[in-house]
């Protein structure tokens, strides 16, 4: 396949799959919003809520872990086709681990109703979808030029 038309179907298809992250986790928080709270609010559920606060701040530097070494094997890569399955991957798994507390929140608004508990999921989810957004651009820093030369981002 060549560069530009990998680039571009790259750029496409993380899109359509990050959206679907996105829609997955707003349809969701939307249904715990229209029929929460399901339940009276047995102890469980209020350590459900912190459950929720606290998860998202656990997958920070576990997804920084994860984006540091898949960013080694990247660098390591050989070519520009190896780089982009690494960056397909990298992505998909950052945007899973943030995509799972977002939809804890969901169950926390279907479960106890609206709290500031489930703010610190949304967010971070809704930030992690913004900073991995794969324009064709990213991609190509990402991945490098066609003869293997790194962009420079200053030119």
């Amino acid at each position: 396949m060549e560069y530009d038309k990998a680039v571009k179907q790259t750029s496409l298809s993380l899109t359509i799959l990050l959206f679907a992250f996105a829609s997955g986790v707003i349809l969701f928080g939307t249904v715990g919003l229209a029929l929460g709270p399901l339940a009276d609010a047995p102890e469980g559920l209020e350590t459900l809520r912190w459950v929720a606060v606290a998860l998202p701040l656990l997958e920070l530097p576990m997804a920084a872990q994860i984006w540091m070494m898949m960013g080694k094997r990247m660098a390591a890569a050989d070519d520009w086709q190896q780089r982009i399955a690494i960056l397909r991957g990298r992505t998909i798994v950052v945007a899973a681990m943030f995509e799972a507390p977002a939809l804890l929140g969901g169950v926390v608004l279907l479960l106890t109703g609206p709290g500031w508990h489930v703010i610190p999921a949304f967010a971070l989810f809704i930030g992690v979808i913004a900073g991995l957004l794969p324009t064709p651009a990213r991609v190509q820093r990402a991945i490098g030029h066609e003869d293997g030369r790194k962009v420079d981002a200053y030119s």
